[in-house]
Order: structure tokens, then C-alpha cells, then sequence
């Protein structure tokens, strides 16, 4: 064996090691995100990258992604973790999505399954306890409760010269169109969702001591009701509005409570976040949710993972649209177990 032919098969070993470990890396991760209900298939599932969706954008063709395991969608790509890398992206993009709860679904038509558990402190017994009402243990228990995905549908405009002069750059930019694209969208299904008052059990609804402004003393009110009950991880939601009015008011007597809020962004250690998608006290009426609490772990997002793309041309016009559809739901697992601020009626 001459030394170009020595070198050559050390280099295919090489190149052959590196593909094997680019597989179970790449399974791994799969396994990490789909939890282990992942199987690869290898004869009828092929996984592909962001490069094979930026193919048919140029070929002018639809397709359905989707991460349907065993058989290849209609318009055909089986891809079973480009999912994971968009759910990341959207993630960074907004930390607070990074917050709730993901349950996944493997198409637009099922309904996703979200557990619904509800435990029951346990209690001290003497040796040989027996029980003479069993359903007094019942608290325990583990619901379903079952979320239909809705429709959204986003447009990802492509001029001719990036489709037909910038492949590369139309591929990197494939994830970030779709995250950016769908991003609010998802935030605005959790926020029109958890400042439901319906989503607020009664008892939990806390009104304010001013129809015109929340006062930090509100806050506080909120923040010691829920520390007295066992939410693991409360996190309050307002508006920056809401925080900036009562950044400038008079703290009443509440100067400690008012300084911990604008130097450490939390109210007796409850974090604090501010965010425009949250309603603005101005906007809402008497009875309204303005500050939400509660364990975002407590709010579903359920997503089908399938993605629908269709390309879209018009007369006259050498962009090509395309329509981008998704499916997916927000809602709160347990309302007995969040809190919120309302406002007072004047």
C-alpha cells in the first residue's frame, strides 16, 4: 500500500468516525427534547436540515414538515429535530417562552394531551393506620386535560435575488424567519390566555385599593398571598406601565417594598416581569386581570409539531410569499393555583 493510498484510508476512518458521532449526537439531542418516545428509523424517516427547506423554496414547491416518526410527510420531509432547533431559537428570542410548560402533539389534527396533576399533602399516621374513607385521599389525582391546537398562519416574503443569489445566506435565516415570525404569536396566545378572568379562580382575585392606579402596596398584597401557598416558583406579570407609575409615585410608607422592585425587579422575592403584552391598566376595565402571579410552569403551551409551507406568486410581483401555517394552544393547567390583581370599579 503506497503512502497516497495509506493517507486516503486514513481519511475515509476518519470521516466515517465523525459521521458516527454527528449520529448519536444528533440522536441524543432528539431523545433529550422528544423524551423517549424517539425511534429512529432509518429506512423510512431521513433527517435533513434547514438546507432541504430552502430547496423548495426555490423550486417554488409546497411541504410539510413535520415530526412524525415512521413515514415521510405528503410534500415530504421527515424531520425530526429541526423542531427542536426552532423551539430554541424562539426561546432565546423571548426568555419568558422559556417559562411554560411545551406539550407536543405530531400533527394539526390531534388534540395534545396536558397533565393535569393535583397533589395532596401528605399527612403523619400511626403504625397500623387504616383508612375508612379512601376518597378523602382523592386530591391526589392525575387529570388530562386535552388542548386542540389552533391555526396561525404567517407570510415569509423572499425576493427572487435571495432565493436564486443567497442560498446560503436563505438557509442560515430559514429558523429566524419562522422563530421571529411566530414568536409573538405564541406570546400572545399565553397573555390573552392567563389575564382571562376566567383563568383566575375567585378566590385568587385580588382587587386594587385605586380604580386608577395599582399601588405598590397592591403588590405587595399580591406577592404575600401567593408566598403563603405552595407555588413553587411564583413570578409576577405586569405591564412596564403599570411598573413605571408606580416607580413615580409616592410609596406611601412601602419605600422598602418600592426599592426592592426597582433595584432587584421582584416584590418580597417574587420576581417581576415586564412586558407590552401585558395589558395596560389604562386599556383595562373594572373586573380586568392587570397583574398576573403564578408558576409559568402552570401554563400549557401545547404545539403540533408540523409546519405547512406553501409558496405563493402574484402577477406583476418577482417576490414569492410563502404562507407558513402552525398550530398550537395556550392555557392555564390549574387556575386554583394562580393569583392576579383586578381592577377596582370606580
Amino acid at each position: 500500500m503506497t503512502r497516497e493510498e495509506l493517507e486516503k484510508k486514513v481519511e475515509e476512518i476518519e470521516t466515517r468516525a465523525a459521521e458516527k458521532q454527528a449520529k448519536e449526537l444528533e440522536e441524543k439531542r432528539n431523545k433529550s427534547f422528544y423524551g423517549d418516545n424517539f425511534k429512529m428509523n432509518e429506512n423510512k424517516v431521513e433527517n435533513r436540515t434547514w438546507k432541504d427547506l430552502a430547496n423548495a423554496m426555490i423550486e417554488k414547491r409546497a411541504l410539510s414538515i413535520t415530526s412524525t416518526l415512521g413515514e415521510d410527510a405528503a410534500n415530504g420531509i421527515g424531520a425530526v429535530y429541526q423542531f427542536g432547533q426552532l423551539w430554541d431559537l424562539i426561546k432565546q428570542r423571548e426568555p419568558l417562552l422559556d417559562m411554560v410548560s411545551y406539550f407536543n402533539g405530531p400533527n394539526f389534527e390531534t388534540q395534545v394531551p396536558v397533565l393535569e396533576a393535583r397533589p395532596a399533602m401528605p399527612t403523619e399516621v400511626s403504625e397500623g393506620w387504616t383508612d375508612n374513607d379512601p376518597d378523602a385521599m382523592k386530591s391526589a389525582d392525575l387529570k388530562v386535560k386535552k388542548l386542540n391546537p389552533k391555526t396561525y398562519v404567517g407570510i415569509l416574503p423572499i425576493t427572487y435575488e435571495a432565493a436564486r443569489h443567497s442560498f446560503v445566506a436563505l438557509e442560515q435565516r430559514i429558523p429566524g424567519l419562522l422563530a421571529e415570525s411566530f414568536r409573538t404569536a405564541m406570546c400572545k396566545a399565553i397573555f390573552d390566555n392567563i389575564f382571562d378572568d376566567d383563568k383566575v379562580a375567585a378566590a385568587n382575585q385580588i382587587a386594587t385599593a385605586s380604580a386608577s392606579a395599582v399601588s405598590i402596596k397592591d403588590l405587595l398584597d399580591l406577592a404575600l398571598k401567593v408566598k403563603d401557598t405552595d407555588v413553587a416558583e411564583p413570578v409576577m406579570v405586569m405591564n412596564q406601565g403599570i411598573y413605571s407609575a408606580i416607580a413615580a409615585a409616592d410609596a406611601n410608607g412601602y419605600d422598602f417594598v418600592k426599592e426592592e422592585l426597582v433595584r432587584n425587579k421582584t416584590v418580597e422575592g417574587v420576581k417581576v416581569v415586564l412586558t407590552g403584552k401585558a395589558p395596560a391598566f389604562g386599556s383595562a376595565t373594572a373586573g380586568d386581570i392587570v397583574v398576573w402571579c403564578g408558576d409559568l410552569k402552570n401554563v400549557a403551551l401545547a404545539i403540533a409539531d408540523q409546519i405547512d409551507i406553501s409558496p405563493i406568486k402574484k402577477l406583476g410581483d418577482s417576490n414569492t410569499y410563502y404562507q407558513a401555517i402552525m398550530a398550537f394552544a395556550a392555557d392555564v393547567i390549574q387556575p386554583k393555583n394562580v393569583f392576579g390583581l383586578k381592577k377596582a370599579g370606580l
